[in-house]
């Protein structure tokens, strides 16, 4: 017997779970068949329409700011260094880390630390 591919989604869309079942294995309401096991899609929305998976707009931006949050925290004990090299590269950073959800690069652009 082969195995099928099927995601599941949660109420909102977003794919929760992809595993590999035995044929005959009646699928949920929440599921769908999918023709390859692509755990890439995890924590993404289908969009019907499109017959795709991608993040949605929120889902980007709260991904941009929990990466920058990341960001800030690595970086707070290095500001405590007083003798860090490059210190104030790394201040116009922070800062730049600090400003970027109200920019326009928000949240595809990523602030870069200057060497």
């Amino acid at each position: 017997m082969n195995n099928i591919n099927v995601i599941s989604l949660d109420e909102n869309g977003v794919c929760v779970s992809v595993k590999s079942v035995k044929e005959g294995y009646v699928l949920q309401a929440n599921e769908m068949v999918s023709d390859d096991f692509d755990a890439s899609i995890m924590g993404k929305t289908y969009d019907a329409e499109a017959g795709i998976f991608a993040f949605t707009q929120a889902q980007l931006e709260e991904r941009a700011r929990s990466w920058r949050n990341k960001e800030l925290d690595r970086t707070d004990t290095l500001m405590l260094l007083p003798d860090y090299p490059n210190k104030d590269a790394l201040t116009v950073y922070r800062q730049a880390l600090r400003d970027w959800p109200s920019t326009d690069a928000f949240p595809d652009t990523r602030p870069e630390l200057e060497s």
